[in-house]
């Protein structure tokens, strides 16, 4: 799973389904879970995991024999391993999100050529890789975003409102911080497109009772339905302080070699040719891309006043939900240099995804937590590039991950450590069985692949230069 987070998470999720109980007296750790006004304590973070991993903490409960305790401070391994699948799926589905949005504007292989890049050539595939909420929060908000897409068509009905309503309501199920910015952005979207006030409500409703969960779970743990664990005293004055530098926050979050989003995701460096996209795009394209990022700029200052803005993770972890809102205008940059030269467009892509090798195939956690430097979110060197490249090349010559700050006793033993960091691959090396079973499920998965990648390639391409008009009756 490679998120301590995560671990915590399922262990609430199993608690929940063996005792239907949120809260408990002696939960599995009291240094990170937080203390309720009832005395119990509570898993700080967002429910939006919790609700994801109910339904393979039920499967996992009733098929492991463990008593109820033992389960809820070590989940059964079934679990585990549903867990993990399960956020896979979710990060899959975000990006399938992102396709159909832009499958709406430009043609399948350009819309397909936008996925891809964010899929492969972001720092959001470390994370697809690993359990931690902001990946199903930034695949939400590619729900989000493709709904209120659709709401901009002359043609649009209740539908796409509601929908957009709903996945907005999840994505900040996942990442509650999400909510007030998002909700300025609609704000500014409606007044910008004239839009139906009863649409606009009806929006807003359904994203009301998507949070009414949240809110339930802040009042048993808080005592205030607005106010989430990690807003409490306990965490305020501690792990989530308020007391940082914003401008070196900012920095750190967006250039910092140790942390920042264009550092670990250079593909977004391709928004610098929107001043030649920009005329290209339709009003209403423009007046979505323009509220986005107010809403996206609006989350970045408020993470970047927290002391600990770069908090354990791949590159800029905070950020992550706001990748996709980012890709609005990445998407028709990448269209525009592709439509001038598929050369160039095609290094772009080819380099994004190289520059993610590492990551995706390397335990990236055991680097950030014992490569030298590579968690200081302060740093002036790129202590967790040098350090997963470094363990690439210790991987490919089957080395473990060692290094100055490991315990080497523990890293001799550890599977976790083992190249590829896949699972496929750990199941492979068992037996023989388990090698014909790996080999199985990747011949199925490289076939499911190619059938979509054919499906995608044979589609009706669109004339270079002329893009489908979506915000039409027509479209």
């Amino acid at each position: 799973m490679g998120s301590f987070d995560a671990g915590q998470q399922l262990s609430a999720a199993t608690l929940l389904v063996t005792k239907h109980a949120l809260g408990s007296a002696k939960p599995p750790s009291t240094a990170l879970w937080a203390p309720g006004p009832n005395g119990l304590y509570y898993e700080p973070h967002d429910l939006g995991a919790i609700v994801l991993m109910l339904p393979v903490a039920w499967i996992g409960a009733k098929l492991d024999h463990a008593s109820e305790a033992e389960m809820f401070f070590h989940p059964p391994l079934i679990a585990r391993v549903g867990v993990s699948l399960t956020y896979a799926m979710a990060c899959a589905m975000g990006c399938a999100f992102l396709f159909l949005l832009f499958a709406d504007i430009y043609s399948s292989q350009q819309a397909f050529l936008i996925a891809f890049a964010f899929a492969a050539g972001t720092y959001f595939l470390p994370y697809a890789k690993a359990t931690w909420d902001v990946a199903p929060c930034a695949a939400a908000m590619c729900g989000f975003l493709y709904y209120i897409h659709l709401t901009l068509r002359n043609d649009a009905g209740l539908r796409p409102f509601l929908l957009a309503g709903c996945w907005l309501g999840i994505a900040c199920t996942f990442r509650y911080s999400m909510a007030p910015p998002m909700v300025l952005g609609l704000a500014l979207l409606a007044w910008r497109t004239r839009a139906s006030l009863r649409s606009y409500i009806a929006m807003v409703i359904a994203f009301v009772v998507c949070l009414v969960p949240t809110h339930l779970y802040n009042t048993v743990r808080t005592g205030s339905f607005l106010r989430p664990a990690t807003m409490s005293d306990y965490y305020m004055k501690g792990l989530n302080s308020m007391n940082g530098d914003m401008l070196s926050g900012l920095y750190g979050l967006l250039l910092g070699p140790n942390r920042g989003l264009i550092i670990f995701s250079p593909i977004v460096l391709t928004v610098l040719l929107v001043p030649w996209v920009w005329r290209r795009l339709h009003e209403r394209q423009r007046a979505l891309i323009f509220s986005m990022l107010l809403a996206a700029a609006v989350y970045t200052l408020a993470i970047s006043k927290m002391g600990r803005w770069g908090a354990f993770g791949w590159g800029a972890r905070y950020l992550l939900p706001c990748l996709p809102v980012l890709f609005l205008v990445v998407g028709p940059c990448l269209v525009w240099i592709s439509e001038r030269s598929r050369i160039a467009a095609s290094v772009i892509i080819v380099a994004a995804v190289a520059f993610n090798v590492a990551p995706a195939t390397t335990n990236w956690h055991v680097i950030v937590s014992e490569y030298p430097g590579a968690d200081q979110q302060d740093a002036r060197s790129p202590y967790e590039l040098e350090g997963v490249w470094q363990g690439l090349w210790k991987g490919v010559r089957s080395e473990p991950l060692i290094f100055s700050e490991s315990n080497v006793e523990f890293a001799m033993q550890d599977d976790g450590r083992r190249f590829p960091d896949f699972w496929t691959a750990r199941l492979m090396e068992r037996s023989l069985v388990g090698c014909l079973a790996g080999l199985g499920i990747v011949a199925v998965l490289l076939a499911m692949m190619a059938a979509s990648l054919l499906r995608i390639l044979a589609s009706e391409r669109v004339s270079a230069g002329i893009h489908r008009n979506p915000f039409t009756s027509a479209g």
